[in-house]
């Protein structure tokens, strides 16, 4: 759950206190009919967009990997939203985020997005649930179920070339306490997390009258495809093992609900002074004046911390963790030489999933030299 100040950084106003959640109007709108207490608001991008002169996105290879993602976050305001303003500060965003507005297809073997200017779905709705989230779970990084708050994207339909949208907002009006909820359900073809935190930036700015951020870019980096056979094989098995092998959708989420089954989960509470001690102790290992060489390790408290959760399983279980998938970013760094793809406001998968062995690793410096972006 995000607080409210993590919204909008540079002033906390992205909502007005208005009384309660209304229905817009604003004539060039589309709604659906609604009933009870919930009505859904199809909002289009205010046209002309960036990307007006083109009609497709192509997505490069390795994004049909995001395919059966959809990353969601909500949002809990201590106060409501003005809908007008919302859905109009919505039409804004999605005219610089067009792809967001997009459907989903595919030619063969290749994936695009059709720019289709296709209207967002806006759920509207009240709630007479006493809280949100249980004031002594607000802590937490993993909460329970939050599906209450969000109108999930459909991945299948998606993937199936059905008109589906491929991000969904959803507003809920907390009537015992005040509260507004934003729901988000993003399909994480149109882009990695970094991405839809600009898409909400924007969103803020323009809710709050205020500039927008400048626009975002589109470059695709177009990754050259394996060789195939027996040595494509061997590097899949190497360098990705979690993709060497793929499965029909079907028995793919037949396995994924047989591995839950014998998954318990785990809490575990770390203070700021906590992870400040393993981050020291993970990088006792570093000569000081590697510090200022740009090309040395620099582990993160994200390293240390990975770093003692794998070090503490390996002591206490029979079955070690030999391997450890990662996921990196590589916005900031130059690929083969061309900075355009590491610009900050690139809206895409600037990601991959490399896996590292560490099956000769085993004290907290090692382990988080293993998890560390030295290995990009």
């Amino acid at each position: 759950m995000a607080s409210f100040s993590s919204f909008s950084h540079s002033r906390p106003k992205f909502l007005s206190l208005a009384s309660r959640i209304r229905r817009p109007h604003v004539p060039s709108y589309r709604y659906n009919s609604s009933r009870n207490l919930s009505q859904v608001v199809s909002i289009a991008p205010n046209l002309p967009t960036t990307l007006r002169n083109n009609q497709v996105l192509p997505l490069p290879d390795g994004n049909d990997l995001f395919l059966q993602l959809k990353p969601s976050t909500i949002h809990v305001f201590p106060g409501g939203i003005d809908t007008d303003k919302f859905c109009d500060a919505l039409s804004k965003t999605l005219s610089r985020f067009p792809h967001a507005a997009g459907r989903l297809s595919r030619d063969g073997d290749d994936w695009k997005i059709n720019l289709t200017n296709s209207p967002v779905p806006v759920t509207l709705e009240d709630s007479d649930k006493d809280e949100v989230i249980p004031y002594e779970q607000r802590h937490q990084v993993v909460h329970g179920d939050l599906q209450a708050y969000q109108v999930p994207v459909s991945l299948e339909g998606a993937i199936m070339g059905e008109d589906v949208p491929l991000v969904t907002f959803k507003l809920t009006s907390m009537k015992k306490t005040g509260e507004t909820v934003l729901g988000i359900s993003w399909n994480h073809v149109l882009g990695d997390a970094t991405t839809l935190t600009s898409l909400l930036r924007t969103l803020s700015q323009y809710y709050q009258g205020l500039p927008p951020p400048p626009e975002p870019r589109f470059y695709r980096r177009q990754w050259p495809r394996p060789p195939t056979g027996a040595e494509g094989d061997l590097l899949y098995q190497r360098y990705t093992p979690h993709v060497a092998k793929s499965y029909p959708l079907a028995d793919v989420v037949a396995k994924y609900t047989a591995e839950a089954q014998t998954a318990c989960m785990m809490d575990f509470t770390f203070t700021a002074a906590n992870l400040d001690e393993l981050h020291k102790r993970a990088v006792r290992w570093q000569p000081e004046d590697e510090w200022y060489n740009q090309d040395s390790v620099k582990l993160t408290q994200q390293d240390a911390l990975t770093a003692y959760l794998i070090g503490l399983h390996n002591r206490c279980l029979d079955k070690p963790i030999h391997s450890l998938m990662n996921m990196m970013s590589y916005r900031t760094r130059e690929v083969d030489g061309n900075a355009l793809y590491r610009h900050p406001r690139n809206a895409a998968n600037c990601v991959y999933l490399p896996t590292f062995d560490l099956s000769t690793s085993s004290s907290l410096p090692e382990l988080a030299k293993g998890h560390s972006s030295r290995y990009y």
